[in-house]
């Protein structure tokens, strides 16, 4: 009964009333079996419906006396409170929680969260005993030897008529303010509160300014993987044939490059319709990526390899003539006749390719007759037999 009523139901109240899924208890007798036929410790689990898991333990076994205390873990917090120990909830927060304690300036991280603030700072019955001095003419518990004997205050208040707090005055010598003193003190507190005012909105501002900066570097950084995105292919992995265009267009422009050389090779599979007819499309498409792996291998980090389309690549190779192409073509054929494809799936799979080769500005003068002559390469590379490289 003291486990339903108490903890079931702060589990209830602190979890918004969402509906329990599960509930688990373990029940036992095991220090009063002479004084009840109930139980004296308690453990329950409760599950809820939108994954919240709740677990108490209530027991009249523990020596020492009471011992009262309770765990909130979230996602971006835990808070801990011991309401025997002290007053005051830890907390651990990766965003803040708000207010947590009169001069508390933060409360990011560990914060110390006071609950019943003003009655345990002692607020009420201090503005009581205030009162019941000034109504009754008592003399207060405390005088000090300040010997307070004047004091006025003027209200701090918001545009939003919001009262913060008082600015008060304070003398010795007992007085009385005149219109304009009052008029003066209420004038000065309209000044403070435009400071105020003015020091929330900077604040502010440069809280947004971070906030613009944090967004806008994160508004970036899934720009440029969307930009990744949109230059890869799916089966490959590496670049696209939207990549090869966009290279391809700035790399030649006359206004953005210093008339290097580039070559430019295409490849592809010899009979490749075999493999897929043999072992499947997903054997084929696995074979695909492992040819462009053994290319990339080959290369240099400057070098691109782009996936054309079916099962045809283009190499691109940037600042290198016609020579120092061919030889790489030679390697790339090479390791590709060499090697084993889908040895994961337990198929020992060879294949050769036919290359085609040709180089700017030597064999070509834009894009469009680059790419049609290296293509025209690998075609009459088909013709001749396959497994071989044709440059321009």
């Amino acid at each position: 009964m003291d486990m339903g009523c108490h903890a079931f139901q702060f589990f209830r109240w602190l979890n918004s009333n969402n509906p329990v899924k599960s509930v688990y208890a373990q029940m036992s007798t095991t220090v009063h079996q002479k004084k009840t036929r109930g139980d004296d410790n308690g453990i329950i689990i409760l599950e809820f419906e939108n994954g919240v898991t709740a677990m108490a333990e209530e027991s009249w076994t523990k020596p020492g006396g009471m011992d009262d205390r309770a765990e909130v873990h979230g996602t971006e917090g835990v808070a801990y409170a011991d309401v025997l120990q002290g007053n005051s909830i830890q907390t651990y927060s990766q965003k803040g929680v708000g207010y947590a304690v009169e001069k508390a300036g933060d409360t990011k991280g560990w914060s110390f969260t006071m609950y019943e603030e003003n009655w345990n700072y002692g607020f009420p019955q201090e503005m009581e005993h205030f009162v019941d001095c000034v109504k009754n003419d008592r003399v207060p518990l405390v005088t000090g030897e300040d010997n307070i004997r004047f004091y006025a205050g003027s209200p701090l208040v918001t545009a939003k008529g919001e009262t913060l707090g008082t600015l008060c005055v304070i003398d010795r010598t007992p007085r009385n303010l005149d219109e304009t003193q009052k008029e003066a003190l209420r004038a000065l507190a309209r000044q403070v509160m435009d400071q105020l005012e003015l020091r929330k909105h900077i604040n502010e501002q440069e809280q947004n300014k971070r906030e613009l900066v944090e967004h806008q570097k994160n508004l970036e950084e899934a720009n440029d993987r969307l930009e990744i995105v949109s230059l890869t292919d799916d089966v490959s992995g590496f670049h696209n044939t939207r990549f090869l265009h966009n290279f391809l267009e700035r790399y030649l422009n006359p206004e953005h490059h210093d008339n290097n050389e580039l070559s430019l090779i295409f490849f592809d599979m010899d009979n490749f319709k075999n493999v897929v007819d043999t072992y499947g499309h997903l054997i084929g498409t696995k074979v695909l990526r492992e040819v462009a792996l053994v290319v990339h291998h080959q290369l240099e980090p400057k070098d691109h390899i782009v996936r054309y389309g079916g099962d045809e690549y283009v190499v691109i190779l940037p600042g290198q003539g016609k020579d120092k192409a061919s030889i790489k073509a030679e390697m790339m054929k090479q390791a590709i006749s060499s090697a084993l494809f889908s040895g994961e799936e337990g198929l020992s799979i060879k294949i050769t390719a036919s290359f085609g080769l040709a180089t700017y500005p030597e064999d070509a003068s834009d894009k469009h007759y680059l790419l049609a002559a290296a293509d025209k390469c690998l075609f009459k590379s088909k013709i001749d037999g396959k497994d071989r490289l044709t440059v321009k």
